[in-house]
């Protein structure tokens, strides 16, 4: 499963971006509704998660989804 950090966030439109911390080093998109899923009510830039790879059912795009938060130590 990848991890990555959040590196982009607009919480006006509830979404942001991950980062992969591995080769790579893919952005991936994310909605703030799988934020709440993993329990993370306000997500912040550098917040670290474990996800998988998914496909939006809407658009069709690639999204990051099944988010766990990790701490930071593990990353």
């Amino acid at each position: 499963m990848p991890y990555g950090r959040i590196v982009h966030i607009n919480p006006e439109r509830g979404f942001g971006f991950l980062k992969s911390d591995a080769p790579p080093f893919d952005t991936a998109f994310f909605h703030f509704s799988e934020m709440a899923k993993a329990g993370v009510a306000s997500p912040e830039k550098g917040m670290a998660f474990s996800y998988r790879m998914g496909t939006d059912s809407r658009s069709g795009r690639l999204r990051a989804l099944d988010l766990e938060l990790l701490p930071v130590a593990e990353v």
